[in-house]
């Protein structure tokens, strides 16, 4: 057994509360439940890297049925931050860092970093202003069309 999920917070929780990290649907109850667990966990970076691998190694196993929240991270945004990751030439442990600061994966499909609203460029390299929706300004202007 990988040391550090004796650590997690999820790791004692019944069948139900382990349910919500397999949600149907992103934006429901059960998602912002796990979400807000993760949020504390002692070891949700070792979380969100090894699920990355495993994303990264089983592209074709990643499921767009159904929701997956690991490491704090929705399979969608996983997906996004592989594509960034790969994109910009990036470390992982890079990548936690700017996600630790706030930065989050665009929703659209460019692979692009944003950083949180009122954050500068400067102060967080490699990653663009959010617009609206969750996505970067060139996302939404397709989004529009």
């Amino acid at each position: 057994m990988r040391g550090w999920v004796t650590q997690a917070s999820c790791r004692y929780l019944d069948d139900v509360e382990k349910n919500f990290f397999f949600p149907v649907r992103s934006d429901s109850e059960e998602a912002a439940h796990a979400l807000r667990i993760c949020e504390f966990c002692p070891v949700i970076r070792e979380c969100l890297y090894e699920q990355l691998c495993r994303d990264v190694a089983h592209p074709r196993a990643v499921n767009d049925r159904w929701e997956e929240i690991f490491g704090g991270t929705r399979s969608r945004e996983r997906r996004a931050i592989a594509v960034w990751v790969c994109k910009s030439g990036k470390s992982l442990d890079e990548v936690f860092d700017l996600i630790a600061a706030g930065a989050r994966p665009c929703e659209g499909d460019c692979g692009r970093l944003l950083r949180p609203q009122g954050v500068r460029a400067g102060a967080m390299p490699g990653t663009v202003a959010i617009a609206a929706g969750g996505m970067c300004k060139k996302c939404r202007w397709k989004k529009s069309e």
